[in-house]
């Protein structure tokens, strides 16, 4: 089995969904997509509509944790029904939640060398968000002293928190909900972005 395949991913998809389409978009969201959660967060902030004079709604769609294939099958779908009545702003995260099938794989998770991963800020100036106050880079190493730094403030639990860009407030190790969250993507019509998403992921 390769790393991909032993695999589980959830997503959090945060969106604007244009007012009079905002009941038909989540009741064919509930009826194409078993075990979706449709939320909101505080945090999206949806565009004025000049049509109907009120503010669009806000929507955060969760899909449920799956294996690889079935995931990324879910996100399409999730991609296809947003195109329309749904955009995306820069207040708007793509949240990812990683996690393994077998958790006795964890034991070969390092997270703190996972957090400090070069890729991180790249991603973060791929998807024009290295300013977002949401999603920090957790930490870059430059020095010895700097590398003890990052492990002294890894071990005081800095990088759980919903401000960074690998958040690990969810990882404790093998438990059954175990899981990274990778927090830096998103902005302004990130969900036609898919294969940036798929380089990353």
């Amino acid at each position: 089995m390769n790393i991909f395949d032993s695999l589980q991913w959830g997503f959090e998809v945060e969106c604007c969904v244009k007012k009079d389409l905002f009941t038909k978009t989540k009741q064919l969201l509930k009826k194409s997509v078993k075990k979706i959660i449709l939320t909101y967060d505080d945090s999206i902030e949806p565009d004025f509509n000049n049509e109907t004079d009120e503010e669009d709604e806000k929507l955060e769609i969760v899909t449920p944790a799956l294996p690889s294939n079935e995931s990324f099958a879910v996100l399409n779908k999730v991609f296809d029904i947003m195109d329309g009545p749904c955009y995306t702003n820069e207040s708007c995260g793509f949240h990812v939640n990683v996690s393994f099938l077998d958790r006795e794989m964890f034991n070969y998770f390092v997270p703190h060398v996972f957090c400090i991963n070069p890729l991180w800020p790249k991603l973060l100036k791929d998807f024009r968000r290295e300013d977002n106050d949401f999603c920090n880079y957790n930490f870059r190493i430059t020095t010895k002293s700097n590398w003890s730094e990052f492990i002294d403030g890894f071990n005081d639990g800095n990088f759980q928190d919903k401000e960074s860009c690998i958040n690990l407030d969810y990882y404790t190790g093998k438990g059954k909900t175990s899981r990274i969250e990778i927090r830096g993507m998103g902005n302004y019509n990130y969900e036609k972005k898919r294969k940036l998403i798929g380089y990353y992921l």
